[in-house]
């Protein structure tokens, strides 16, 4: 019994090897066979020169394209706007950022041995256009500080930006700790991160759309009305331009808003330094719509003022109640 237990086993055993035995032949066949054809695809590829055009990299089907836009050369470096008895500040460098968009680095040193000093920047603008970067900083006395002024690239797409060629904005340095004392430093600055002359910068134009609505454009001062429909963060927004051609700061606001007849405040008001420009967003909430039972806008009435912001004593530049039908 035990002997044909043992004769069974023996030829499972043997039935396996012989199994595995042709495996590993026809293996071996399957590689010759491979190799032959590599040969052969080898030989054509040979005869086949790749032109001066074609790319031989090899490529994925889910792989991106290889080619990338190059990178704005900015060429400002340590770039000294300030430097006296109570502060420094420099541009350390300006370049491509790949969270924002854009960033400018700025040394920072407060010289004074017991006021801690705030450095900010206002009324700031990229190749004409208003772009707050809202940036400030707070250095303590004897300390110095690096800090980074980041512009949001979106803001560049809307204006039709590729490159900051020129930024201007006013410095402001001033005790943190007694805000009626005098500033320190309040100056305007212009800087060329690419090297260009001032002369050489061109502003991008404005949009313009089938649907504008030119308010006013005159030698100081325009305001046109894009477009208005919905938006998908607010509800209702009505996108407009407006430019200051003066050397003033300009306050733009609308008053006295109502929407089909019912009063709704947007809330809204823009300020713009000298030789400034922007797009701006009316936004009116979908609660207030919905409050007054306001499905399609027919009408909106508003009185569009615009006046000098640092003399509240002078005349409006504009100040007239206006009718827009979308």
């Amino acid at each position: 019994m035990k002997k044909n237990v043992l004769r069974v086993i023996s030829i499972i055993l043997v039935t396996c090897l012989m199994a595995v035995l042709a495996v590993g032949c026809g293996t071996d066949d399957d590689k010759k066979q491979e190799n032959n054809t590599a040969n052969t695809n080898s030989t054509e590829s040979n005869d086949k020169k790749p032109t001066a055009t074609e790319d031989v990299t090899p490529k994925s089907q889910d792989s991106e394209p290889t080619s990338k836009p190059d990178k704005v050369k900015y060429t400002i470096a340590d770039q000294v706007l300030v430097d006296n008895e109570v502060c420094t500040f420099k541009i350390v460098k300006a370049e491509e950022d790949d969270f924002w968009g854009f960033k400018v680095k700025v040394y920072c040193e407060n010289k004074t041995a017991d006021k801690n000093l705030m450095f900010s920047v206002d009324d700031v603008s990229v190749n004409g256009y208003l772009i707050d970067p809202y940036w400030a900083n707070t250095v303590a006395p004897g300390k110095k500080n690096n800090g980074e002024l980041t512009f949001n690239s979106d803001y560049f797409d809307e204006a039709g930006i590729t490159a900051a060629d020129e930024i201007r904005f006013k410095l402001k340095v001033y005790d943190s700790d007694d805000w009626e004392a005098d500033y320190f430093v309040e100056d305007r600055f212009a800087i060329y991160p690419t090297g260009k002359s001032a002369d050489a910068v061109q502003y991008p134009a404005r949009k313009t759309t089938d649907t504008e609505k030119v308010i006013i454009d005159n030698d100081d001062i325009s305001f046109v009305i894009l477009e208005a429909g919905r938006d998908d963060f607010w509800g209702y927004r009505v996108l407009c331009y407006i430019e200051n051609k003066t050397g003033k700061t300009l306050m733009y606001t609308w008053d006295d808003v109502s929407v089909n007849g019912f009063m709704i405040d947007p809330f809204w008001s823009k300020e713009l330094g000298p030789d400034m420009r922007c797009y701006g967003k009316i936004t009116f909430f979908d609660s207030a719509f919905e409050e007054n039972n306001i499905t399609t806008v027919e009408e909106i009435e508003y009185t569009l003022r615009i006046y000098d912001y640092d003399d509240w004593d002078a005349d409006d530049l504009f100040e007239e109640k206006l009718t827009y039908k979308p």
